[in-house]
């Protein structure tokens, strides 16, 4: 391996092996020692091992609480908006969401009215209107929805 990056490869193998059999998903000793150290998911902790492994194989300091931080800014980055439509408070079906953790951005369909919506985490701008590319690319989504029989309302469910 040339760099840890490429220790992804090895996150539905071994990662997985290590998930079940260490108990990362239950309440084992190892899971444990990463809860206490923030909150992070069984798969966080199969790739904070990974790559510290590979660290570790590679003479390099292991940055463990940088890695724990990454993973949790990354989580809370995915978390759906809060709140309604600026325009009249209905619901907002969050449909879509792209980026890294510091600039993820959620594009949402109002129920009320079908309007386009984006919130774009971190920014502190809160929920408003979509870009024109951005509302194009929600209109062929529901157009891709509405040719197979399908809506956002149930693919949420």
């Amino acid at each position: 391996m040339r760099n840890e990056i490429e220790m992804a490869q090895f996150h539905m193998g071994l990662g997985l092996w290590m998930r079940n059999e260490w108990g990362l998903r239950k309440n084992s000793a190892l899971a444990q020692f990463f809860l206490q150290k923030g909150n992070v998911s069984a798969d966080d902790m199969s790739s904070i091992v990974l790559g510290t492994f590979w660290c570790k194989l590679h003479d390099q300091p292991f940055r463990l609480e940088e890695r724990i931080a990454s993973f949790q800014a990354n989580r809370r980055s995915m978390e759906k908006p809060k709140g309604g439509s600026p325009k009249d408070g209905a619901r907002i079906e969050w449909v879509v969401s792209y980026g890294n953790p510091s600039t993820r951005v959620h594009l949402g369909i109002s129920t009320s009215d079908g309007s386009y919506w984006r919130y774009e985490y971190g920014s502190g701008r809160g929920i408003e209107p979509t870009t024109q590319i951005e509302a194009q690319e929600l209109a062929e989504l529901k157009e891709t929805w509405r040719s197979l029989g399908s809506t956002e309302e149930i693919l949420n469910k």
